[in-house]
């Protein structure tokens, strides 16, 4: 059993995104550079550069540059965050993101015609995982998770970002969006699939059977998530009596 929070990422991360990533970091690095900042990494660095990125993540409201500050501000009475002091300085730590980033990979096999084949098994990999390290309680939620796009390199490249989303009701409109179901009660995410195009969507499992909303709400909570008379909770998306009462005979859940 999971006794920390390092052990928690561990357990809930697939081992295989952890050693893909180092592989493809460790790849564009040089271990004879004169600047230290440029060597290899290794998995321990690898996850505390993780949980750098969740740390500043958490607190948008300060400068990042300011994060790694030794110096107290004249106004300030807490002491200076200082994260160099936890392993990283500012320059390790943006190298290792810019290195982490998806560089190209490799061409599609001959006869394939599919701008998902090289991010779907991520997304599979994902969900197999958590349906097998993690039972979620009681009750489950499901909404859109919208990553932002913030740049235009990699937009429609199918190693990067095959398709992306414009909703002008989000407050950055432009993502690359996925489906995902979540743990109501611990907020661990435990489902997610891409939001693709009309044309890819229409190839999911179940569309044809029941239609897109109703076969994304049965995927979404059925699997390793469905059963034991669960509760799933969702917005007016999910709400209509089609959706409802499928869910219900399909995964045995209320929702």
């Amino acid at each position: 059993v999971p006794t920390d929070v390092y052990e928690v990422w561990e357990h809930l991360t697939p081992p295989a995104f952890v050693d893909e990533k180092l592989e493809r970091i460790n790849a564009s690095l040089d271990p004879t550079a004169t600047d230290r900042n440029y060597h290899p990494t290794t998995k321990g660095e690898l996850i505390r550069k993780e949980g750098y990125t969740l740390f500043i993540a958490l607190h948008q409201h300060v400068v990042k540059s300011q994060l790694w500050s030794n110096v107290r501000g004249e106004y300030e009475l807490m002491e200076p965050i200082a994260l160099g002091k936890h392993g990283l300085n500012h320059n390790r730590y943006h190298i290792l993101l810019r290195k982490s980033a998806m560089t190209a990979g490799p061409k599609p096999p001959s006869g394939v015609d599919d701008p998902w084949w090289f991010v779907d098994p991520y997304y599979e990999a994902f969900n197999k995982h958590r349906a097998a390290c993690y039972r979620p309680g009681y009750i489950k939620t499901g909404d859109e998770t919208c990553c932002v796009w913030t740049g235009a390199e990699g937009i429609y490249d199918w190693n990067k970002c095959p398709h992306v989303t414009w909703n002008e009701d989000k407050p950055d409109p432009l993502s690359l969006m996925s489906k995902t179901t979540a743990d109501a009660q611990s907020r661990v995410m435990m489902y997610a699939e891409p939001m693709k195009r009309k044309e890819d969507n229409a190839k999911n499992e179940m569309n044809l059977q029941y239609g897109v909303t109703t076969a994304t709400t049965l995927r979404m909570f059925g699997g390793g998530l469905s059963g034991g008379n669960r509760v799933d909770v969702a917005d007016s998306w999910f709400g209509g009596v089609k959706t409802v009462v499928n869910n219900m005979l399909v995964n045995n859940a209320y929702m």
